[in-house]
């Protein structure tokens, strides 16, 4: 078992998936409660759950996802995933406004459909920063 664990790791694939659980699960952590508290300031929840999520998913997927250990170029792609991330934020707030106001979607639900086409194009996005 142990082996197909490691061989599994060995992909940077799965270690996206897996890093990017990790920060799926912190955001909808923070957002789950604000959103149960604020539920008319939606978009407010939202950007505090990514904030924080952000500063705990550049490192993920930079040391461990991608297993990128130079340091030399940090500062350019963190400015580059950072720039990622908050057009990521621009099209969930978009998104999650259209759902909330137009479709009246509960905001917790309209953010679990946005999540996983935003998880896939991140991912070859990320990969595409992190190797340049």
């Amino acid at each position: 078992m142990r082996d197909v664990i490691t061989y599994l790791l060995s992909f940077s694939e799965v270690r996206f998936i897996g890093a990017g659980s990790v920060s799926t699960l912190l955001y909808y952590a923070i957002f789950t409660p604000l959103i149960r508290r604020h539920a008319d300031r939606y978009l407010m929840c939202s950007g505090i759950a990514f904030a924080v999520t952000f500063v705990v998913g550049f490192p993920l997927q930079k040391f461990w996802a991608f297993s990128d250990h130079g340091m030399s170029a940090i500062e350019t792609e963190g400015a580059f995933f950072f720039v990622k991330e908050l057009g990521f934020f621009g099209l969930n707030a978009l998104l999650l406004y259209w759902l909330v106001e137009r479709w009246r979607f509960h905001p917790l639900w309209a953010q679990v459909g946005i999540t996983a086409p935003q998880g896939v194009l991140s991912y070859y996005l990320t990969r595409w920063i992190l190797s340049t």
